[in-house]
């Protein structure tokens, strides 16, 4: 019998095939994206290898994965279902009901999480739905949405997104759930004057790094809208994706000061740890290995987040000169 192969007796359970590497990972991303069984928006090998490190993240399975998430302007995110599964997988407990008539009618989500027996409720009410231009809304070209075909089932959506959200944002990394982002409006990119190029790269990262700062130290309402104006300044300037981050970001910190928590003490740099991880690379058995599971943390726009722009242009020059030394190959 081959090396690494198992037997399955009959009647015996199968477990799901999780992958332990990147390349595992991009095999299995392959296989499903050539077998025509994944859903339309994740069809190359590509967005089916981000979908399953999306899920992996969160505890999800490749197939899983699949199945519960959607990429919608660009981005995934987590169906109901999906996002549910993943709350109970983690031992919350999710009651969900529907009280009045009429436009009286409000949907309710209430989440008990099993380690710390907090208490978390949401609703979302047809009132709700009124205010935010939801109820009978109408998709392009006129054709029905979910909230004119289904809207007990999206009033359920939301308040199960919020409850969700807010109750298990350590379970969800931040996923967002897909009924809710598919209402989001989604600007038309105009053209950018030449005087104002599109910025990207470093000095990107540098303003983000900046605004994500100011709204994490920010005491009161009113200076998170402020950071937010600035941002609008630069409308068109950057990616959908960047924006959706500080977004993000913004309504952690909103929640955050609306519970009266004062702000939190900035995570020290892990710069010097990175960096210490990138050289030892150089006197690992297996080099390429290292290089590549180091890459991937050197890469986390959470941990460039903490560093300042001359350590992140520092590990840029780390990684290239790694890259000439580990055999003389780009990392894959």
């Amino acid at each position: 019998m081959a090396e690494g192969t198992s037997i399955i007796r009959a009647g015996g359970g199968v477990n799901a095939i999780v992958p332990q590497s990147f390349e595992d990972a991009w095999r299995i991303a392959g296989a499903l994206a050539a077998s025509g069984m994944t859903p339309k928006d994740i069809g190359t090998q590509e967005k089916v290898l981000a979908v399953i490190m999306a899920g992996a993240e969160i505890g999800l399975a490749p197939f899983q994965s699949l199945q519960s998430f959607a990429i919608i302007n660009g981005r995934p995110a987590l169906w109901g279902d999906g996002m549910l599964g993943v709350a109970r997988k983690y031992g919350v407990k999710v009651d969900e009901r529907i009280e009045g008539q009429g436009d009286e009618r409000v949907a309710i989500c209430r989440v008990t999480r099993s380690d710390t027996e907090e208490v978390i409720e949401r609703s979302f009410s047809v009132a709700d739905a009124k205010q935010a231009k939801l109820w009978n809304k109408k998709g392009r070209e006129g054709q029905d949405t979910p909230w004119v075909t289904y809207p007990m089932r999206m009033l359920q959506m939301r308040a199960r997104a919020w409850a969700l959200r807010d109750g298990c944002a350590d379970m969800l990394r931040g996923m967002k759930m897909a009924e809710e982002v598919e209402d989001y409006t989604v600007e038309s990119s105009e053209a950018i004057p030449e005087d104002k190029p599109f910025i990207n790269g470093s000095k990107k990262d540098e303003l983000v790094a900046i605004w994500n700062t100011s709204m994490r130290r920010a005491t009161t309402p009113e200076e998170l809208d402020d950071v937010m104006t600035l941002v609008a300044n630069f409308n068109g300037r950057f990616s959908e994706n960047t924006l959706d981050g500080l977004r993000a970001v913004y309504d952690q910190e909103h929640d955050r000061i609306c519970a009266g928590e004062a702000p939190r003490e900035p995570e020290p740099s892990p710069f010097d740890e990175l960096k210490a991880e990138g050289l030892a690379c150089l006197q690992a058995e297996d080099k390429d290995g290292a290089l590549r599971k180091w890459l991937s943390r050197a890469r986390s726009r959470t941990l460039l987040e903490r560093c300042t722009s001359e350590e992140r242009t520092e590990l840029k020059t780390l990684e290239k000169g790694l890259k000439r030394e580990i055999d003389g190959e780009p990392a894959k």
